[in-house]
């Protein structure tokens, strides 16, 4: 409706809500959730939260999302749990509850606290001791309770990481579970420790204080993802800890065990917060992926620290609300596919580690690696430069890793993306095994395929330009003339419908025609009017185009002139760099069309003086009246027509975006 000349605006009219905080009695205490830097919360540094307040007004939790909790056992009835804990029988260990609570506390229940997400379902698994057995044994457990999120705030010290250990955390990877593991309490990065150093498959969580600085012992190192609040360490004052859970139905920011009190401080207490938001972006879309889930949560942080990712603080600070607002409108998440690659080189490793080999037993094998790339073009162009990751779990090629634990794999090129194209990579493996009789390696296979046959998965997340139909196609027919029309279609996203319609002069009536891209019509003995209407995706959009018949059986080629003078709306809008401007005069008359910014101040002015009557284009480039680039925003144009004939005179003025 907004794009026809004769709406003003047009605005969907929004469902609001009252906005108040949850009536957990203890929540002006979590200042993680929402701080103001009071001095319940230890005087910290306002807004240094993950605004768990703004996420809540888009969801609270799903219960059909759970979040498995891997620690030393739990209160699991609790009363900020209660009806909510399957698995393991809880033993009412301090440090799974508070976990759990800061993940997953009943919020609004006026008791308590509020857990970052409220409404999702927790399972309890107790690891008892903190081996590499228990944890392998609880990781298959919690895969085996429908676990969407795994919570593992625990660690352990390794120069070489567990294989056992990493198997089970490949499995919940394959089974498209997110993971998600504390960094650790070290201070540096000398001995990363493990889930945490996984790599990909697991989101690596390191603590910040409550004014968003690194808290001094949060481990560091380049496999870390995010960081999130953990509490300052301090005895005194606690109210800089973090204030959750505990057994016996009580609450606190710090717990009296072995004969002293302790907070409750530290990337054990950082990694719940990530596993509330992921359960949160799981539950708002289902359809994510685990390589969504750790992307998105990435890209929406809160940089802090040195700019851009660093070893201390990863991408920085996580931030609930913008991971649920970059997967809404007016972004646009998008699962693609796209089969077949070329090889883009080879290399012959001798003897490489595999293991869920199929139809192969775990080992080492002679193998030659294949790099296997395509560009694929996005099925809709972007209106900027998409975020864009490869999904490990929905691709079958493998990593380049030794050893490989046949995981999917696709990645990015770096430096590939555009808004129309990206480029990915895998690997494939040709396998040979030695002859017993010769002792010379012989080719078994290519695996997991031929690079042909080789399945790229990658989503896109960005906005799309407005869709926008034209049609194409003569303007006077001849009896029985057949007139050729095509609509062409640009912006929008996903499939795109067609309908085409006709209605003859003195009728109201529209008549279906056909539904493809193009429409052929024969001219009867009277002129008509032509509509297409597209929809694409969400959006629809639609085009008229009146048809002129000759009836001296001639094209005179006549231009049919306006009804009225309009001003259309800028296309593209948003734009960058061009956008053109279209207005129609019935008349001949004396023109202006001025652009100006939001503080009215002019830009640059087209001054036509007289123009004769039909439909006309101005075309702006993003500069001012000498020629330089102004910057992104919203600008206003003006045009302001008086005619020649009447003296009548007509403006109108419009909206539009220049983006960066």
């Amino acid at each position: 409706m907004s794009r026809r000349p004769e709406v003003i605006y047009a605005e969907p009219n929004i469902l609001g809500k009252l906005f108040t905080d949850p009536n957990d009695p203890h929540f002006s205490k979590q200042w993680a959730m929402k701080n103001e830097g009071t001095a319940a919360q230890g005087g910290g540094t306002n807004d240094s939260d993950i605004d768990a307040e703004e996420a809540w007004e888009i969801t609270t939790g799903s219960s059909a999302i759970n979040i498995a909790i891997v620690d030393a056992g739990m209160q699991t009835n609790h009363q900020d749990f209660t009806g909510r804990v399957i698995g393991d029988i809880g033993d009412n260990h301090y440090h799974g509850t508070a976990v759990a609570g800061i993940a997953a506390a009943q919020g609004n229940n006026s008791v308590g606290v509020a857990g970052v997400a409220w409404n999702v379902g927790i399972i309890n698994e107790d690891l008892g001791a903190i081996t590499i057995v228990n944890a392998t044994n609880a990781i298959q457990s919690a895969i085996n309770r429908n676990a969407h999120v795994i919570n593992n705030s625990y660690g352990f010290d390794q120069i070489n990481n567990s294989f056992t250990l990493y198997r089970a955390f490949t499995d919940a990877y394959k089974m498209n579970l997110t993971t998600v593991a504390a960094m650790g309490n070290d201070g540096n990065d000398l001995y990363p420790q493990s889930p945490a150093n996984f790599g990909r498959i697991v989101i690596a969580v390191g603590a910040t204080k409550n004014t968003d600085s690194r808290k001094a012992n949060s481990s560091t190192g380049p496999h870390i993802d995010v960081v999130a609040p953990g509490g300052s360490g301090k005895d005194f004052p606690d109210e800089e800890n973090i204030f959750t859970t505990l057994p016996g139905d009580s609450y606190d920011n710090k717990t009296f065990i072995d004969g002293k009190w302790e907070p409750i401080s530290g990337t054990s207490f950082s990694t719940p917060v990530v596993s509330g938001i992921s359960a949160l972006l799981l539950s708002f879309n289902p359809s994510l992926y685990n390589d969504d889930i750790r992307q998105i949560i990435r890209i929406s942080a809160e940089d802090k620290g040195p700019s851009g990712f660093d070893n201390e603080y990863g991408e920085g600070r996580v931030n609930a609300r913008a991971a649920l607002d970059s997967i809404r409108s007016p972004n646009q998440l998008n699962h693609w596919f796209s089969t077949g690659g070329t090889v883009v080189s080879s290399l012959w490793n001798n003897y490489q580690e595999f293991y869920g080999l199929p139809g192969l037993g775990d080992g080492t094998y002679i193998v030659e690696r294949h790099e296997v790339e395509k560009t694929v073009s996005f099925p809709s162009s972007f209106s900027s430069t998409p975020h864009v990751w490869g999904r490990g779990v929905a691709s079958n090629g493998y990593s380049k890793a030794d050893p490989n634990f046949t995981m999917g794999y696709c990645e990015v090129v770096p430096g590939t993306i555009t808004n129309t194209s990206v480029r990915l990579r895998t690997y494939v493996y040709d396998i040979y095994i030695e002859d017993p009789v010769d002792g010379f390696p012989d080719y078994w296979d290519t695996y997991p395929c031929d690079p042909g046959q080789v399945v790229f998965a990658y989503t896109a997340l960005g906005t799309f330009p407005p869709l926008a139909v034209s049609i194409s196609g003569p303007l006077f027919l001849d009896f029985k003339e057949t007139g050729y029309y095509t609509v062409n279609v640009t912006g929008g996203n996903g499939s795109i419908g067609y309908q085409w319609k006709i209605k003859n002069d003195g009728s109201s009536i529209w008549s279906n025609l056909g539904i493809s891209q193009s429409q052929q019509v024969t001219m009867g003995t009277t002129s008509f009017t032509m509509k297409v209407e597209v929809t694409r995706g969400s959006e629809s959009d639609f085009e008229t185009k009146y048809v002129q018949y000759n009836s001296g059986g001639f094209n005179p080629k006549i231009l049919l002139l306006p009804q009225s003078y309009s001003l259309s709306q800028n296309h593209p809008n948003p734009f960058n760099p061009t956008t053109t401007i279209k207005y129609e005069l019935p008349e001949a008359s004396s023109i202006s069309l001025v652009i100006y910014d939001l503080r009215g101040n002019e830009v640059t002015r087209w001054t036509m003086g007289n123009e004769r009557a039909g439909y006309k284009r101005k075309t702006w480039n993003g500069t001012d009246t000498n020629g330089n680039r102004v910057p992104a925003g919203v600008y206003i144009y003006k045009l302001t027509a008086r005619s020649m004939e009447s003296d009548q005179i007509f403006t109108n003025s419009r909206k539009m975006v220049l983006m960066k």
